[in-house]
Parts: C-alpha cells; sequence; structure tokens
C-alpha cells in the first residue's frame, strides 16, 4: 500500500506549478477515485507504450500502478494546455519534480516499478528518432565502434549518458571516518589501490582555493571551467585523435599563448603547482584539468555535482586553431561551430550558462571586473533571466550570448532555463553537456573510472550572499571601483571592505548624503566644496 503521505506530496507539488487549476485534484482520496480513459488513446503518447510494456495493464488494483497512471494523467492534462511543441521540456520538468517528491518514501514494490521510474526520468522521444532534436546525443571516442558487448561498466554508463539517458548528476561520496569504505591515509597502500582516493585530497586543497569567504566561488574557481572547457574544445569532428581533453593547453607551452586563451595564465600556473604536487601518486594532467573544473562547478553556490571520470591520456601536441568560441561570433557560426563537436543547440544553451558566475576583464578592459549577471560567483539562473531581460547597469552582457538567446534554435531553451523550475532543469542539462565536453578526443572512455565520489559536497539548494544588499547597489552603477571589483572576484565579503572605506572618508570630510555608495556626493568641507568635484571625490573612493 503506498503511504497517504507519498500521494498527498503529489497533490502539494501539483499544486505548486502556476499553470494548474487549483480545483483538478483537491485530495488523495479524489485522486484515486478520478477515472481516465486510457491512455493509449492520447494522442501523441508515444511512451506510453514502453509504460504498459514495463508496467503491464495499468487496470490493476495494486496501488503502486495506480500512482503511475495518475502521473501520466497529470502529464497528458499539461501536455493539453501547451501542445505538442512543448511536450519534451514539460515532460521532463514535471517528472523530475515528482520523482524527486516519491524518492523520499519507502520503496515501492511493484513489478517493473523501477524500469518504470527510469523511463519517466529519461529523455522523451519527442518524434520518434530516439531525443528531442536540439539535444546531443551523439556517440563519442572509442564508444562510436564498440559493440555493447565489449562495454564495461563505466563505458555503458558514459554512453547512456551521451544519449540522453541515466543521471548525470550524483551524490556519491566517500562514507563518513569510522564506516566501511572510509577514505585511506594519503600515500598508504590502500590509497594507491583505490583510483579514486587520490583524488579526494586533490579535490580538499582545491575547494579551499576556489570559495571565498562570502561564500561565492572565486576567480580561480571560474578560471578553472574555463580552462577546462578551452582545453576540452580544441576538438571537432575533423580533427580526430589531434586535441580535445587532452591537457595540451598546459603541456604545450604554445596553447595557452594563443589570444583565445588570455586570461588563463594564473590558473595555468596554479594548476601546474596542483600537477606537481600530486604528480608522484600517477595523476595525468588532462584529467587535473577537468576534475579541478567539476570541482570549481560544485564549490560554486547552487553548483550540480557532475559525474566525473578520470584516466585520459595525456598530450603534449598543439590543439588545432580556431575551434573556440568568440565572444562576438553570430549565432550561426556558434552553432555550427559546437555541433562539430557533437553538441546541439540545448547544450549549447546550457554550457554558456556557466558565465553566470563570471566577472569580464579582457573583453572591455574599460569595463574589467563587470559581472555578467548580478550574482558574480553564485550558480544560479540569474544569467539566463538578465541575458534575455532588464538588468542592472554593472552587468555587462557579451554579444554572443545576446544572440545567441533570440536565435529561434536557442530561445525556447533559454527561457526554459529562465522560468520556473530553471535551476534543476539547467543544473541537469549543463551536467551532462559537460561530461560530454569533458570527454571529446578521449578514446579511451571504455577505461575510465568514475571518482565522482571523490568531489566535494553540494552547497545547498539555496544561497543569498551576506553582502548581496551592498553589492546589489554597486551594481546598479559604473562608476570604477576597481577595489570592490577584485574582492568580488576573490570571494570576499564586500561588507567590511566598502564600511572601512566610508570610515575613512568621514574623518576627511562632512558629508551631507551618501546615496548608493557613489551616486551622491553633495559634500562640504570647512573651505566649501564646488559641486563640480564628485568626480574627484570618486576617485579618492576609487583609491581607498
Amino acid at each position: 500500500m503506498i503511504p497517504r503521505s507519498t500521494l498527498q506530496g503529489f497533490v502539494e507539488a501539483e499544486q505548486k506549478y502556476t499553470w494548474w487549476r487549483s480545483d483538478w485534484i483537491n485530495s488523495p482520496s479524489q485522486m484515486r477515485r478520478r477515472k481516465s480513459k486510457p491512455l493509449l488513446q492520447r494522442r501523441r503518447r508515444r511512451d506510453a507504450l514502453e509504460l504498459v510494456n514495463t508496467v503491464g495493464d495499468y487496470s490493476s488494483p495494486q496501488s503502486a500502478f495506480k500512482l503511475i497512471h495518475t502521473i501520466y494523467t497529470t502529464l497528458y492534462q499539461l501536455l493539453f494546455f501547451f501542445q505538442v511543441h512543448n511536450y519534451f521540456k514539460l515532460t521532463m520538468r514535471v517528472s523530475t519534480f515528482l520523482t524527486t517528491a516519491l524518492a523520499a518514501t519507502p520503496v515501492i514494490a511493484y513489478p517493473g516499478m523501477k524500469n518504470t521510474f527510469a523511463e519517466i526520468r529519461s529523455r522523451a522521444d519527442v518524434d520518434g528518432n530516439g531525443a528531442d532534436d536540439g539535444d546531443s546525443n551523439e556517440l563519442i571516442g572509442d564508444l562510436i565502434t564498440l559493440d555493447d558487448s565489449k562495454l564495461t561498466a563505466v563505458g555503458s554508463s558514459v554512453k547512456k549518458l551521451l544519449t540522453g539517458f541515466d543521471n548525470p548528476e550524483s551524490d556519491d561520496a566517500y562514507p563518513t571516518v569510522g564506516r566501511s569504505g572510509t577514505l585511506a591515509p594519503k600515500g598508504s597502500a590502500a590509497c594507491a589501490a583505490d583510483t579514486c582516493c587520490i583524488w579526494k585530497y586533490i579535490a580538499n586543497d582545491l575547494q579551499g582555493t576556489f570559495r571565498g569567504r562570502s561564500g561565492r566561488c572565486t576567480d580561480f574557481a571560474r578560471a578553472a571551467v574555463r580552462l577546462g572547457f578551452h582545453d576540452a574544445g580544441g576538438w571537432s569532428k575533423g580533427t580526430g585523435n589531434l586535441g580535445g581533453a587532452d591537457g595540451s593547453i598546459i603541456l604545450a607551452s604554445e596553447e595557452i599563448a594563443r589570444g583565445e586563451n588570455h586570461g588563463l595564465e594564473e590558473i595555468v600556473a596554479q594548476t601546474q603547482v596542483w600537477f606537481d604536487r600530486y604528480k608522484q601518486f600517477g595523476i595525468g594532467m588532462a584529467d587535473l584539468i577537468q576534475f579541478s573544473a567539476t570541482v570549481a562547478t560544485v564549490v560554486c553556490p547552487l553548483g550540480p555535482r557532475i559525474r566525473t571520470y578520470v584516466g585520459r591520456k595525456d598530450s603534449s601536441v598543439p590543439a588545432p586553431l580556431n575551434l573556440l568560441p568568440p565572444v562576438t561570433g553570430s549565432a550561426d557560426f556558434l552553432i555550427e561551430l559546437f555541433e562539430n563537436k557533437t553538441i546541439k543547440p540545448h547544450g549549447l544553451t546550457a554550457l554558456i550558462g556557466a558565465h553566470t558566475t563570471s566577472q569580464q576583464r579582457f573583453v572591455d578592459p574599460s569595463r574589467a571586473g563587470d559581472p555578467q549577471d548580478s550574482t558574480p560567483g553564485v550558480w544560479d539562473v540569474k544569467f539566463y533571466k538578465e541575458t534575455l531581460g532588464s538588468a542592472p547597469a554593472r552587468v555587462f552582457k557579451f554579444a554572443s550570448d545576446v544572440v545567441l538567446a533570440k536565435d529561434s534554435r536557442i530561445s525556447s531553451e533559454f527561457q526554459a532555463f529562465a522560468g520556473q523550475g530553471g535551476q534543476s532543469h539547467w543544473n541537469q542539462d549543463y551536467a551532462r553537456e559537460y561530461i560530454r565536453l569533458s570527454l571529446l578526443g578521449v578514446f579511451n572512455i571504455n577505461d575510465l573510472t568514475e571518482c565522482t565520489k571523490a568531489l566535494p559536497p553540494r552547497t545547498g539548494s539555496t544561497f543569498t550572499a551576506p553582502d548581496q544588499a551592498v553589492l546589489d547597489k554597486w551594481l546598479a552603477t559604473k562608476d570604477r571601483l576597481n577595489n570592490i571589483a577584485d574582492q568580488l572576484r576573490n570571494g570576499g565579503d564586500i561588507n567590511g571592505m566598502v564600511a572601512s572605506v566610508m570610515s575613512w572618508l568621514k574623518g576627511v570630510f562632512h558629508f551631507r548624503c551618501i546615496e548608493n555608495i557613489v551616486r551622491c556626493f553633495r559634500i562640504t568641507s570647512p573651505g566649501g566644496l564646488a559641486p563640480d568635484w564628485k568626480r574627484s571625490q570618486v576617485r579618492i573612493l576609487a583609491r581607498a
């Protein structure tokens, strides 16, 4: 028997979606009594065939099946309102929410139930071709030619992830101290026997550099994600075994000297320090670059915990030229560039969301330090919302992001990430696409080892920076206060910094008005100051 709390939770979950009619289902008892026509008579319900094959006749009196019946009836009602073209996104958004709610309840014992929930979680086949047209589902590396019978557990899992199935996020972790399977001491025989052991020590080292005092992630974290992109992104279908996630961005010195990699010099130097510290334990540079990127992502507040693999082959041969995206590229150019890397428009939409944490320095040096959304250092969907709509004055929008957001192949997914439920939707899509990106140019995927358990834990489902109120005031201006920008880049708390600056200034001048930190500067001193002294005051504040 399904616990009443399970059904009640399902009802409450439904009511959180604004598009639901409030009187559609009022109680668990009404949900049990409600009748419905056979699902197979509903149009656009191809996946119902798989449901019936897996579970059996839905008229069965089993309580477990009644719940499945209700879930699919719910999905049909949603489709009735939104029609066929939004079917895939809607199905995934709702099914992810429903299965999450059900996961907290006791295991439901019914034949085929495990397979049924797997089907609900997996992507829907809208057009009958295996996946939605905008989603990346192409195999890469050695998985293209390997028969399923030759796949290892990792090879089989990665193949599912690449084709749109299985969960790209995981909370698998080493047990706490005192329990079986805990982390062995570094340098011990037991640690050497566990491929992932040393990576846990590396993760512990990295996260101290990636998290600032404010709780936001630092510039090193953002740069680590970018470094992972740039190493793996130097590959396309035409380059064969050349380029990709092979460590060449560091191992081939000429790569970092390229203009497209400008700004990565500091993280390259730091990654080399980490590599020198741990290379005695047999780690590779390619793995360290990609591992650092996934550690940085989960350290950033709200970031996904991406399934992570090690065992790539290093290369000191530089990647081919002109395979990385420019920030001024047209939508057609960028979409074609990424499709040549097996990344479809929806995948591209998810990947560019990494700009949510960033602060540009080199696209427009006159605005160095300006963020790409109003919450720099936080892995949220403000980037999508503010790229589409209005944003504070200091937010700097990349031209390429703006043109992509308006493109018909991108815009619906962009809006979905910006909308209700967008955070979990984006995290899932980003995690799936980053797994693909991190394995471009890797031709031994079947031999890799999954080390997701070495990653730090998630930071939580909500986050508010302690200095957000001050940050909002700074974002509302365009006056140059580089000391604040630098503090934000380091993940620092700007509350204390602004307070100390104001205290110093008050010891020099009598203030009649200070608003928004710099916007109102009607200042009087014993000798009197003219109103046009405002800009000089801004320069004093910038130097403090």
